[in-house]
């Protein structure tokens, strides 16, 4: 159980003994005023049993709770009788049971709750997830969500649930059996920052930043992606998701003072830097130990690799979007790998590219399936539709493709880097040059600590102790 949500409960208590205790008999009493101050304890009682128990169950507490609001009831029939003697005796009883009982059922304790949409993104929260679901004061679930496609015209289309895929791996709560409301976690993480602003999918509306925030101090936004430190864009800076989280886990100082920046440069009150986390992405986390991980690589790509050298291109959507000759370079680069006898290439688009081309450059989505279907059944290149990158990046000898945050997970695992351009589509050799120079494209070294997720986890702890204790 949450510690805001158990610390209601104590506040409450506290309150029914202190009135207890300021009732006096057989003195006057002002039956209105008594009567109308039960009624309001009464409702509370109640509005708190319910949410305790829509969150949560624990049948003995609101049987707890059910007995003394019908005690309340009888107190307020009894006012000027010799029975109020004694319900407020039996009022007493049943408030020393309701914290017995309390105590027992909903121990001090953190809730935290991941809230993932893409398990193709779970990387941004995994290390955290880890580190909190091995912390003995903390119950940790992870609640996979459904999002929408968005047809041209904005409206929701399919609806999409990969719960099971992050299910291989780690227990998860279906979304439907988690009443985020009423259960009031201490923690909630997010990795979509959008709401309503994607052109290309949108998470169900029920787990909206704007919307998430009235449950929890701790609402925390962990970025699906990672860059080199330097900088943030403003378009990744002026999202809801940064507007209504508590917390915000940058990489470096130099990505906060982009966030501050371009916050303020929406409304000068928007003053975030107090939220901001810099201690790294989780996201590095696992890219420095895949090499070495135990993951299998997947058995039909073996017989395409051997005794070749392994080239990951990687294609992304923020060049799909103002490059008009995308595709022509991307049929170039299959025809190289098609021709060459010395790399296999492992084709890893974004995991949105195909909805992003039919959404957002329909005109070009008719020619983009023709050639992922070209490339399929010509068969000599790995289509890698794996939930994340690192099957790839744990079999390539090399990244080549687009911007991307996968550049620096790689850059993480110890792959060397190149970037593609679009200036020179036809000339192979160029092409070959360039993936035989083997060149690095990384951008500034910052140091990370030897566990980011149990560092930003330590830190959110004691971020949120404190909000609590101010708020309560």
């Amino acid at each position: 159980m949450s510690r805001i949500l158990r610390k209601r409960a104590l506040e409450l208590h506290n309150m029914l003994g202190q009135m207890y205790e300021n009732i006096s008999v057989p003195e006057p009493l002002d039956q209105d005023a008594v009567t109308n101050a039960f009624e309001q304890i009464q409702s509370m009682v109640i509005e708190l049993g319910s949410g305790i128990e829509a969150g949560y169950g624990h049948a003995d507490l609101i049987t707890d709770y059910e007995a003394y609001c019908e005690n309340v009831y009888q107190i307020t029939q009894h006012l000027y009788d010799g029975g109020l003697r004694l319900l407020l005796s039996e009022q007493k009883k049943l408030l020393e049971k309701m914290n017995k009982d309390l105590d027992a059922v909903l121990p001090d304790r953190f809730e935290a709750v991941f809230f993932p949409y893409k398990s193709a993104m779970w990387d941004s929260m995994e290390s955290i997830y880890l580190a909190a679901e091995a912390d003995d004061e903390t119950d940790a679930f992870i609640v996979p969500i459904p999002y929408f496609d968005r047809n041209p015209d904005k409206s929701f289309g399919q609806m999409h649930y990969e719960g099971d895929e992050i299910a291989r791996n780690y227990k998860v709560i279906r979304y439907d059996n988690y009443d985020v409301e009423h259960r009031m976690p201490d923690f909630i993480f997010i990795h979509n920052p959008y709401d309503d602003g994607n052109y290309v999918t949108s998470v169900h509306p029920d787990y909206y930043a704007k919307r998430l925030r009235n449950f929890t101090l701790g609402l925390v936004y962990a970025p699906y992606f990672v860059q080199n430190g330097m900088y943030r864009s403003v378009n990744t800076v002026q999202t809801s998701g940064v507007v209504y989280s508590n917390y915000i886990l940058a990489q470096t100082e130099m990505e906060k003072a982009d966030y501050v920046k371009y916050m303020k440069e929406l409304s000068e009150e928007l003053d975030i830097s107090d939220k901001i986390i810099t201690i790294g992405s989780p996201q590095f986390d696992k890219a420095r130990g895949i090499k070495g991980s135990k993951l299998n690589i997947p058995e039909s790509w073996l017989p395409r690799m051997d005794h070749k050298k392994v080239v990951l291109y990687n294609t992304s959507i923020g060049d799909m979007l103002y490059w008009d000759a995308y595709l022509d370079k991307l049929e170039s680069v299959f025809t190289f790998f098609e021709e060459s006898e010395e790399y296999t290439v492992i084709w890893r688009p974004h995991p949105l590219l195909e909805a992003s081309f039919q959404s957002m450059r329909p005109g070009l989505y008719k020619r983009f399936l023709g050639m992922k279907e070209r490339f399929l059944s010509i068969g000599k290149g790995i289509y890698d539709a794996m939930p994340d990158p690192y099957y790839a990046i744990k079999s390539s000898d090399l990244y080549y493709g687009d911007a991307s945050s996968v550049i620096y997970l790689c850059k993480a695992a110890g792959i060397p880097i190149i970037r593609q351009d679009f200036d020179d589509l036809e000339n192979r050799e160029l092409m070959d040059e360039k993936l035989s120079e083997v060149d690095y494209w990384y951008g500034e070294d910052h140091p990370l600590p030897d566990n980011i997720g149990l560092e930003i986890w330590k830190e959110l702890k004691k971020r949120v102790t404190a909000s609590e204790e101010a708020s309560l």
